[in-house]
């Protein structure tokens, strides 16, 4: 799924058998705050996660009763829980006691800690505390009273992936019948948000790693499909999509010949002619770059690492400062993947 994707998919379809408003409320803003981590704009992300996950608890609730999301106990209910008592009243049978508490427009409803609280009773949810909830909203005030601090983005889409996609995924599990993210995203966005998390968890031992484009494989997955700028240049007069093949290939040569004059950048490129495809967008003609000496054996066969990738389709692009990222996302290079005569050809010594 894209961005501009916007068909129903097996998650909505399971969230909307529960006949819960909200419950479908929390799948829109989930959509968007995947939406906006895409761009990446991760402290606008976060406060919609924040939101989504809330809703989704509160939706669970609205799904047994929307009793069981109020705050607190409402007067006209209350009349309605006593009727009997007020009946026998001299002067309490004098109210009126007709509600239906289906139909009651609760004025507020409970807090998101209580309402994860709720829905813990009926699971084997973590406490709010323990599934670092309580942070990750602390993060989301502070940025709804005083904005956006640049200091802090590597901090919020920590969050996002360290807090918020854990918890989505368990809250969905537990509570839906073990129900996936990957059945509204999609496996391929999946994959690249393991990624990132992969990523985050190398980061947290080696704090040297740069952080700039932790979530860039999952950009460019979800924006694959989007086009920007000239589109007619990319349609027939029929509206039918033009073969840009050979296009692609003269861009492909030119990347190539520029990137492979910096080799400080990018390592010892192989090879224009491997026709290794790219794992976002799967177009042949990912340049990926290696570090001399640094074969070994995988299975049986002979693998390097890639230490940069960059896909002229897609917009991939990891300078050899993300080499752990590079082979996180693309995974080692074999024997078996690009042949046996390029490897001699292509591979240093």
């Amino acid at each position: 799924m894209s961005m501009i994707d916007l068909s129903e998919t097996e998650f909505h379809a399971a969230i909307r058998k529960t006949d819960s408003p909200s419950a479908m409320g929390a799948v829109e803003l989930l959509k968007a705050a995947f939406w906006v981590l895409s761009y990446p704009m991760p402290a606008q992300a976060l406060m919609l996660f924040q939101q989504a996950l809330e809703v989704a608890c509160k939706g669970l609730l609205e799904e047994i009763h929307v009793l069981l999301a109020a705050d607190k106990v409402e007067y006209e209910l209350s009349k309605w829980a006593v009727k009997e008592r007020l009946a026998a009243h001299r002067l309490g049978r004098k109210l009126k006691t007709d509600l239906d508490p289906d139909d009651l427009p609760l004025s507020r409803t409970c807090s998101f800690p209580e309402a994860w609280s709720r829905v813990r009773e009926m699971s084997s949810l973590p406490t709010f505390e323990d599934a670092g909830l309580a942070k990750m909203t602390k993060l989301r005030n502070e940025i709804t009273h005083f904005g956006e601090k640049q200091e802090k983005r590597f901090e919020y889409s920590h969050a996002i992936l360290k807090i918020a996609l854990p918890a989505l995924e368990q809250f969905y599990s537990e509570c839906y019948g073990g129900l996936s993210l990957k059945a509204l995203l999609g496996e391929g966005l999946m994959r690249e948000l393991r990624v990132a998390q992969e990523y985050l968890a190398a980061i947290g031992k080696d704090k040297n790693l740069p952080k700039e484009r932790l979530l860039h494989t999952f950009t460019c997955k979800y924006q694959e499909s989007l086009v920007i700028g000239v589109a007619h240049l990319l349609f027939d007069d029929r509206g039918d999509m033009l073969d840009l093949g050979w296009e692609r290939d003269d861009v492909n040569r030119k990347i190539y010949s520029m990137l492979d004059s910096h080799p400080n950048e990018r390592g010892h490129l192989l090879g224009e002619g491997l026709h290794l495809s790219c794992k976002i967008c799967d177009n042949i003609g990912i340049i990926v770059g290696i570090e001399d000496e640094k074969e070994y054996v995988l299975d049986g066969k002979r693998a390097v690492d890639p230490c940069s990738l960059f896909c002229p389709s897609c917009g991939l692009n990891l300078p050899r400062d993300y080499k752990v990222l590079a082979n996180l996302h693309f995974g080692p290079i074999t024997e078996e993947m690009i042949g046996d005569e390029a490897w001699r050809n292509e591979i240093p010594r």
